[in-house]
């Protein structure tokens, strides 16, 4: 493989190359290798004793009798889904003075899905996104940084929802231990929201020492993404969104499967279960959203089982809808292949 530009790689460790060399990296170093290994024993561990402590025979029957129709749904709203995150991200980048055309980041972000899912290692589809950002013709700093504070803004629509959600888990929690734990939890992601945002528009000229130049831009681009309601705003409205869906879909499985939980306890108990996977412990966040699942639909009386089940039938649609992606990365392959072929030189001029 060609070395890449030196641009390109001053920001290795941010982008982590392409296919290949991701896919190598649960063969390097020993740290990562050992770090992956780490994620992917926590989340064998956790399933492995989700799994022991619920009655399997009940697990397996409420897997049996889901809708195959509500979940081929659900996996094509999870696809759908990918559109506003299209658009979000182009608003990033439009922020940042580039434009690229909405099929192309469309179908960044279809196969950033997924190598989320088949990846063995953790770089998982942002890199991807930044390596296909760069090759189609962004800056280095761009095809990272609007990669970053796309995430970020799609992490405080998350904690927006989740906040929203305490009054209504309040009301259907009694236990105060598990009160504090998902006011910390929310509290937690909200302040590091603000001290993000903050150090965004405060901080990039005062970071001048050189190793963090990379993090000085990270912030400089997100102040000024927050600089500009007229992109922060429609992005923060789609990140919303985005994340209000997914309590839906939750109570779409869970209806199918003929568990009665009501669609407010779904409301008030998966933004916070999805926040708690953004902890980068496990390896695409199973075994700690199937954990967080049981203990926060427990509380509202539905049976370990059943939120097993439910979150076991979320995991499978995410992977499902991330499966297309596969189509939309050998596009990408193709189109780069051509447009490297058209740029070399002919030998008979």
């Amino acid at each position: 493989m060609a070395p890449p530009p030196r641009a390109t790689a001053e920001l290795a460790v941010s982008t982590a190359g392409c296919y290949l060399a991701a896919l190598r990296l649960a063969r390097s170093g020993p740290p990562r290798r050992m770090a992956f290994l780490v994620k992917l024993g926590v989340s064998l561990g956790l399933l492995a004793l989700l799994v022991s402590t619920v009655d399997t025979a009940a697990l397996w029957s409420v897997v049996a009798r889901s809708s195959v129709w509500v979940l081929v749904g659900v996996v094509l709203s999870l696809v759908v889904l990918s559109l506003p995150q299209a658009w979000r991200w182009q608003m990033v980048l439009r922020g940042q003075g580039h434009r690229l055309s909405f099929l192309r980041m469309w179908s960044m972000i279809m196969a950033g899905h997924f190598f989320n899912q088949t990846l063995p290692s953790s770089i998982g589809g942002d890199a991807i996104r930044m390596f296909e950002g760069s090759r189609a013709g962004l800056p280095s700093r761009s095809a990272v940084n609007s990669v970053l504070v796309d995430r970020f803004c799609g992490l405080v629509g998350l904690i927006a929802v989740a906040t929203a959600g305490q009054p209504f888990l309040y009301r259907l929690i009694d236990d105060p231990v598990a009160r504090l734990y998902m006011a910390l939890v929310v509290a937690g992601g909200l302040a590091t929201a603000v001290l993000l945002v903050a150090a965004g528009l405060r901080l990039p000229g005062r970071l001048k020492w050189r190793p963090i130049r990379h993090l000085a831009a990270f912030f400089e681009d997100l102040g000024a993404l927050v600089r500009q309601p007229q992109r922060w705003l429609p992005v923060l409205v789609i990140s919303i969104l985005v994340q209000l869906s997914l309590p839906v879909l939750v109570y779409a499985l869970a209806s199918s499967a003929g568990i009665v939980v009501s669609f407010g306890a779904c409301l008030a108990v998966v933004p916070s279960v999805i926040l708690l996977t953004v902890v980068p412990i496990s390896v695409g966040g199973w075994g700690v959203r199937e954990g967080a699942m049981v203990v926060g639909l427990g509380f509202v009386g539905v049976a370990a089982s059943d939120a097993l089940a439910i979150s076991l039938l979320f995991g499978a649609s995410a992977i499902a809808a991330g499966i297309p992606g596969a189509a939309f990365w050998l596009v990408l392959r193709r189109s780069a292949s051509r447009s490297q072929t058209a740029a070399q030189p002919s030998i008979l001029r």
